[in-house]
């Protein structure tokens, strides 16, 4: 599965993995305070709900710029409290005065589930950044000195397969008070559920991927994911043919009789004794007190002017606050980096990363076309072929060929590197005009430099190539250099 469509995919699960739990639960709890109340105005409406969805949303992206941005854990508190305020003042140009009554509790809870879900994500894109420039039995050996990088992974994977389950278990349980509160559920709050069900299967097909990914990179191998598309085919058929079955044998005589335990809960809460207690007789013990006031003196007016002090002390107390919570929240606004992120355009960037990754998503599920990994040996091989027949025609000395030999072998993993960021190789490109398009696509980035280096790799190839003197040991050193720059870069769009 391409890297973008793969991103896309992961942040969608999360978005309708939470955002249908939370809204699935608000209709349940709106239904039963509905069913059990007698307030006529009810917080939770179709304003809520939208904006509950649109937060979701909201959230998954404002994640995902945070985890490329790799900004601190204080960015998510200025987050919350510039969007809690913006959620307000929409309120107040709507007229739901009574919705952010709803909407800053559950605008918390939801961004916080969202983000942690959101963390096995960032640890899964850590761990395939360290060992996707390793393969065989140099990533073996690198997983066993650096194990550190896979097991937090894994301990992450851990949390969030328990975090999902007690969520799974958790809107049971507000099905079963529906049922019993509210006398059932609505047809929205089904669908919501259903959806939400839905995606708890994919998340936890997914992590059983990255589990299975964990344990083959202990094996040497950095890609598994040639049958992914089938494997998620499958995935999806096996929860269809599931709900099936479960709606065909599901049948109205319940194994637990709601109703029956309903009305004994409802006897035994308003069941009156046959025989109240009688109150006890109590003695009076009363008597009259002696009169000490002629012996108690009225205390003395302080001279110290305390109340003063302790509200000078309170005021000076509130305006230190409010400067260090003021500066908390705008300084970030005046950082360097967040200048930069606007001057490099970052945010065109990322958005036109989000609507190539929905392309790919969906050209990579409704269409036949092969994905990219699947041509990364063939392209190998194919520049390799060609570099044969060449050197076949030209007749070079021994040296020669074994100099371009090395060569080639450490283009084919430039090629490579190519190919998982879609920069083709085709028979009819020379080396250099190849790493032309290695330019252009390096060009995107801060570090300039890595252009330069790739049009090394692209002349100095072509003069051992062609050229009959054999290449300097300082111009062979200059060609390996740039090429493991490039790779070690992990520039990726």
């Amino acid at each position: 599965m391409k890297e973008n469509a793969q991103k896309v995919l992961e942040r969608i699960v999360v978005f309708f993995t939470i955002s249908s739990f939370v809204l699935a639960s608000m209709m349940i709890i709106s239904a039963i305070i509905e069913a059990n109340s007698k307030i006529e105005d009810n917080y939770i409406d179709i304003f809520t709900y939208g904006m509950t969805l649109f937060s979701g949303l909201i959230y998954v992206l404002v994640l995902q710029i945070f985890v490329t941005e790799k900004t601190k854990s204080g960015v998510h508190v200025i987050f919350l409290v510039f969007y809690l305020i913006f959620e307000l003042i929409l309120c107040f140009l709507c007229g739901a005065y009574n919705a952010p009554y709803v909407l800053i509790p559950v605008t918390i809870v939801h961004y916080l589930l969202e983000a942690f879900m959101n963390e096995v994500f960032v640890f899964h894109d850590y761990f395939l950044y360290e060992n996707d420039k390793r393969k065989g039995k140099e990533l073996i050996e690198y997983l066993f000195h650096n194990r550190f990088v896979a097991a937090d992974f894994a301990a992450k994977r851990k949390k969030v397969q328990g975090y999902l389950f007690t969520l799974g278990a958790l809107m049971l349980v507000f099905i079963v008070l529906g049922f019993i509160l509210a006398g059932g559920i609505t047809l929205f709050t089904a669908i919501f559920t259903l959806i939400f069900y839905f995606f708890l299967f994919i998340s936890f097909w997914i992590l059983g991927f990255f589990n299975r990914e964990s344990f083959y990179a202990f094996l040497g191998f950095n890609d598994i994911s040639k049958d992914l598309k089938l494997n998620f085919k499958y995935c999806l058929i096996i929860f269809l043919f599931a709900g099936i079955f479960a709606f065909a044998l599901s049948s109205n005589k319940a194994l637990i009789k709601v109703d029956y335990l309903a009305e004994k809960l409802e006897k035994i809460q308003y069941q009156t004794p046959s025989q109240l207690p009688q109150e006890p007789e109590y003695m009076d013990f009363s008597f009259d007190m002696p009169d000490f006031s002629a012996f108690i003196q009225d205390p003395k007016p302080s001279k110290i002017p305390f109340e003063l002090i302790f509200k000078i002390i309170k005021i000076i107390a509130l305006v230190i606050c409010s400067v260090f919570l003021l500066v908390f929240l705008i300084k970030p606004f005046f950082s360097e980096d967040w200048k930069n992120y606007w001057r490099e355009r970052k945010m065109v960037k990322f958005m036109k990363r989000i609507f190539d990754g929905l392309r790919d998503l969906f050209s990579l599920f409704f269409s036949n076309k092969k994905d990219s990994s699947d041509y990364v040996k063939v392209e190998s091989d194919s520049f390799k072929k060609e570099i044969e027949k060449f050197l076949k025609r030209s007749k070079k000395s021994k040296d020669k060929v074994a100099e371009v030999d090395r060569l080639t072998k450490r283009f084919i993993t430039l090629i490579e590197w190519g190919a998982k960021r879609e920069i083709n190789y085709k028979s009819n490109l020379a080396p250099a005009e190849y790493t032309k398009l290695l330019e252009t696509y390096l060009a995107d980035f801060t570090d300039k430099s890595l252009v330069q280096e790739a049009k090394n790799c692209g002349w100095l190839f072509e003069k051992a190539l062609y050229d009959k003197e054999l290449l300097s040991k300082e111009e062979e050193n200059l060609y390996n250099n740039a090429i493991d720059l490039i790779l070690s870069s992990g520039a990726k769009k």
